[in-house]
């Protein structure tokens, strides 16, 4: 018992810890050179008041004009237009923006703490970058309008966690799933993002061999590798939900990341004149570690150590209609999703872990939406068998 709460507190404890900050913090500053601000940086700044999860000052200009962005930048720019900021300027001194800016807060919604100035010597090598709820830790570029309407797709690249639950009356039986991770991305200088993670994955069922029960603590680092890649590492404690069983191991991966072929934004088909949009997750995964107690696990053998490698392949689907028109819209908010993930043991006392997953979501708001889910295959680390539908409400934040 010892050994389980040291365990656990050294993954909970930075988590714990992080909870109570739950938003991005920004300031003006943060978009000025030398103390000056250009009108793109003003207009960079509205974005980020807009959407707080994205890194809009990672963002290179010909992104933010692309048609995954466009909508927003144009507003962005209009709001830059009402300050009435001379137009002869190129540059303008941050402390004038500021100003301005003060004024007209109300109106435009600018959140006042983004506009007092930053004490000097304060600048942060460590940065909580908030507390998320969503269907996996991964999702770490939390920022992601998805096309150029924000009514159209939820303020976020990742899958919302799920709840679902059904009361049997001819039986008296309740059975409940519940899919999904909180996480807490912590900025350490400018290359790594570290995280602490929980995620669970329960489906209830009077029958056991239906049964799926996996708790799993993370604390992984993150950091982005040239323009188009992502790598990960880090170590893990997998349990269930009674803390019977016990693996003790670590993970990486390396997510390939390029928005122009669709590897995180939305993209238009050009077959189907971009009305029909696709997004796609392509990464390579490693596991490895011990079996301390597998907790009346059949699929997990005690004494042993486990390796595993394979890929994930994620593809979403969704329309691209016209926002303008209201039955269109409507449409707009339905995604489809297929995913498949082959993690195969290495070492032959192994069992392997293949999932399909398909989903179809209709997005009811940022933070809500309606899931119609199949799953068939091997629960990644538990190793427990899987095969159902569900019909879900998705929660996000």
């Amino acid at each position: 018992m010892k050994i389980r709460f040291i365990i656990l507190s050294f993954f909970l404890l930075p988590l714990i810890a992080t909870w109570s900050e739950a938003q991005n913090k920004f300031k003006l500053e943060d978009f000025a050179n030398n103390g000056n601000l250009t009108r793109a940086d003003i207009v960079r700044y509205f974005l980020q008041v807009q959407y707080p999860d994205l890194n809009i000052k990672a963002l290179p200009n010909s992104e933010l004009t692309s048609p995954v962005y466009i909508k927003a930048t144009d507003g962005a720019a209009i709001d830059f237009a009402s300050l009435g900021l001379p137009r002869d300027k190129s540059v303008y001194d941050i402390e004038d923006v500021r100003e301005v800016l003060d004024k007209n807060k109300d109106r435009l919604k600018l959140p006042p703490d983004s506009l007092t100035p930053a004490a000097p010597s304060t600048e942060e090598f460590v940065k909580l970058k908030g507390v998320y709820l969503r269907e996996k830790w991964q999702d770490l570029k939390t920022g992601d309008v998805g096309d150029a309407s924000q009514d159209t797709a939820a303020a976020s690249k990742a899958k919302p966690a799920t709840i679902a639950f059904t009361r049997n009356y001819l039986t008296g039986n309740d059975s409940w799933t519940v899919h999904g991770a909180i996480f807490a991305p912590i900025q350490i200088g400018s290359n790594w993002i570290v995280v602490p993670s929980a995620t669970l994955d329960k489906v209830s069922n009077t029958d056991p061999k239906q049964s799926v029960d996996s708790f799993v603590f993370r604390v992984a680092g993150a950091r982005d590798v040239g323009d188009y890649s992502q790598f990960r590492i880090g170590a893990l404690y997998a349990t269930d939900t009674e803390f019977r069983s016990d693996q003790v191991g670590g993970e990486a991966e390396w997510e390939i990341q390029d928005t122009d072929y669709g590897l995180g934004a939305f993209r238009g088909m050009g077959v189907f004149d971009k009305k029909v949009l696709y997004r796609g997750q392509l990464f390579l995964h490693a596991e490895g570690g011990d079996v301390i107690n597998n907790g009346g696990n059949a699929n997990l053998k005690a004494g042993t150590g486990f390796f595993r490698v394979g890929p994930y392949a994620q593809l979403e689907l969704k329309p691209g209609l016209n926002p303008n028109d209201h039955f269109q819209n409507l449409l707009n908010h339905l995604v489809l999703t297929a995913r498949y993930q082959d993690y195969e043991g290495v070492n032959s006392n192994v069992k392997s872990t293949r999932l399909f997953t398909g989903i179809a979501s209709y997005v009811l708001s940022d933070n809500f939406s309606i899931n119609l889910t199949y799953h068939d295959g091997w629960v990644p680390l538990s190793a427990q068998r899987e095969r159902d539908f569900e019909l879900s409400l998705g929660l996000l934040f």
